[in-house]
């Protein structure tokens, strides 16, 4: 009977360490559900599908774009033929109603022929040449038989379509604009990763756009630059304007600034404020050539007017530009920035815009204003849930025109901290725009005490560093240190420490950077052998110390003059290195008194 009973218990025991077995191997294939073999057949089907569209797309405009100029040019034959017969009637004097009449006609014909050409058409194929992929679920939910009962087999079919599919109510909400679905953050939870995945070859979005931003990252190595082209120059130093049905760069600042309708509308002004060396959809201007970027470098103005650029999107958007040098920007004052919201939130074309907005910034040494933008709008995604569909483009493109591989590795630690922030319900950290840790102020961070070297009694890894500042050699003591920001604090440069909710990071602390010489061995020697130059020989003094032997130390005077300068710590080493001296030893500080102001000398420890 108890052999039986025991060997119930080990069958049990068996089963339950099955059962345990079974949940982690439920628990890992859920969290590695992305790289189920299906998921990566639906990504090359989308991949290859938009290949198919691009490639045809590209075709058709090359098709087009033959056919326009050959209709072009053959227009300008016939105009330039109109331009000879109406400079003879000139020339002549022989000028009949008649002519006037038929000139005007054919002038009438090719002008309604130069906008509207005849034969050209653009029409769409209702033949499809991109497959609809389809997943075919077949689920059986199955229970455990129970007094009889069981759960019938059930099975359906779900389609994924281009426009995006229908999202779980429970994971989504979603809002419709116009005939695009976007997807909105949930507003209890956050489930959207950033990770660190952001190396060339490892991308997450399309091999287009990654080869694109790849190409601007580098400073489009593989574009040539035109010399004759200075179109972009001429128009930021305001000799001519953008069009089609545009004006001269003043004026744009000038008399758009919050006309949002014109801003909404109108197509063409994007390239020429923020001109980009790849060509955009506007084709009456050329892409920016880099003697142009230099240029436009040169000449403050121009660099000015492609702020002011920058400034005049911003309040189109809602936002307003706080502090030139950092960088912060803040929403709009009082409630006029809701609707500028919205009309982002739903005008998903501004994305595209965005997007050449901070690669330009980037070409004329406006780089430090694209952090302290992604900041600001991340917390307005996912803290306060007013920009929820600019999500995805700030996630796959924005981010990846930082040029800083640092850069953007924090910002998507800032994006994590916001997530995990809001799904806790809790308030998010501090927002340091831009600034470095080793730039924090007082009462923002505190470091460790640092460890004492035995043998020089000062900071390990004390060095001195040299550099030159006008035109002088000057020299710097320094140690590093550990240090960690205050809770709810973030800045760049460090790592982000969960225990201590706060960055760790290194600071450089002033030091005394020695070279073996002892004060209290110095004092020693002055004392007791400073008659005969010791002193003077052990600190690297060698021709004063060979005088003072030959001369009994300058008749005892010298010897003891130079025991007071030892003691008081004036005369030190000849290498300009300090005393090794206890670290909590006889230290003297210098003190000046001038015009009933105190002054503490500048020490370099």
């Amino acid at each position: 009977m108890v052999d039986h009973r025991y060997e119930l218990r080990r069958k049990l025991s068996e089963i339950t360490s099955t059962c345990d077995l079974l949940r982690q191997s439920l628990k890992e294939q859920r969290f590695q559900s992305r790289k189920h073999s299906l998921i990566e057949q639906i990504d090359q089907w989308e991949r290859d599908s938009i290949n198919k569209i691009q490639q045809t797309a590209k075709e058709t405009k090359q098709l087009l774009f033959r056919h326009t100029a050959k209709h072009n040019a053959e227009i300008e034959i016939q105009l330039e033929k109109l331009t000879n017969q109406l400079r003879q009637s000139s020339q002549i004097d022989d000028i009949r109603e008649i002519d006037l009449s038929r000139w005007t006609k054919e002038l009438a014909q090719l002008t309604e022929v130069l906008y509207k050409p005849p034969h050209i058409n653009v029409r769409e194929d209702l033949t499809p040449f991109v497959t609809k992929i389809i997943v075919d679920v077949q689920r059986e939910e199955t229970t455990i038989p129970n007094h009889g009962q069981h759960t019938p087999d059930k099975s359906y079919k779900t389609e994924i379509r281009s426009d995006e599919a229908q999202r779980n109510e429970n994971n989504f909400n979603q809002q419709r604009s116009s005939i695009n679905t976007r997807s909105i953050i949930s507003s209890t939870n956050c489930r959207i990763t950033f990770d660190d995945s952001d190396d060339e070859d490892a991308s997450n979005y399309f091999s287009w756009a990654q080869s694109d931003i790849i190409a601007y990252r580098n400073n489009y190595p593989n574009v040539r630059s035109d010399p004759n082209i200075t179109q972009n120059y001429r128009f930021y130093t305001n000799q001519i304007p953008s069009y089609p049905d545009g004006d001269f760069i003043d004026k744009i600042h000038e008399i758009w600034f919050r006309d949002y309708d014109r801003l909404e509308f109108h197509h063409g002004y994007t390239q020429w404020l923020f001109p980009l060396q790849e060509r955009g959809l506007n084709w009456y201007i050329e892409p920016l050539q880099k003697h142009e970027i230099e240029l436009i470098k040169k000449d403050e103005k121009a660099l000015k007017r492609i702020l002011t650029s920058y400034k005049l999107m911003l309040d189109f958007y809602g936002f307003k530009l706080i502090d030139e040098k950092t960088g912060e920007i803040d929403r709009l004052s009082g409630d006029s920035y809701k609707s500028r919201f919205h009309n982002l939130n739903t005008s998903s074309h501004n994305y595209l815009r965005i997007t050449r907005i901070l690669k330009c910034l980037g070409e004329f040494d406006y780089e430090h204003l694209k952090f302290p933008f992604l900041e600001q709008i991340l917390r307005e995604i996912i803290i306060e849930n007013t920009l929820p569909n600019c999500l995805q483009s700030c996630k796959d493109y924005w981010i990846e025109t930082l040029r800083s591989r640092d850069e953007r590795r924090a910002i998507r630690q800032y994006a994590r901290e916001l997530i995990e922030y809001r799904n806790k319900g809790s308030y998010p950290r501090q927002k340091i725009l831009n600034t470095k840790c080793i730039d924090l102020l007082v009462g923002q961070y505190r470091c460790q005490h640092p460890k004492i070297d035995d043998q020089t009694q000062e900071p390990q890894g004390c060095e001195r560093h040299h550099f030159v500042s006008n035109g002088e050699e000057k020299f710097n003591d320094t140690a590093p240190i550990i240090c960690y920001t205050a809770p709810k604090i973030t800045c760049e440069g460090g790592i982000y420490n969960e225990t201590i909710d706060g960055y760790v990071f290194e600071k450089r602390k002033s030091c005394r950077w020695t070279n073996g010489k002892y004060y209290r061995t110095t004092l020693i020697l002055s004392l007791f052998l400073g008659i005969f130059g010791i002193d003077r020989i052990y600190l690297g003094y060698y021709v004063s110390g060979l005088l003072k032997l030959f001369t009994c130390g300058f008749m005892l005077v010298g010897a003891l003059v130079d025991f007071l300068l030892i003691a008081l710590q004036v005369l030190t080493p000849a290498d300009g290195s300090h005393y090794i001296i206890d670290y909590y030893g006889p230290r003297i500080l210098w003190t000046e008194f001038n015009e009933n102001r105190t002054y503490l000398k500048p020490q370099t420890y």
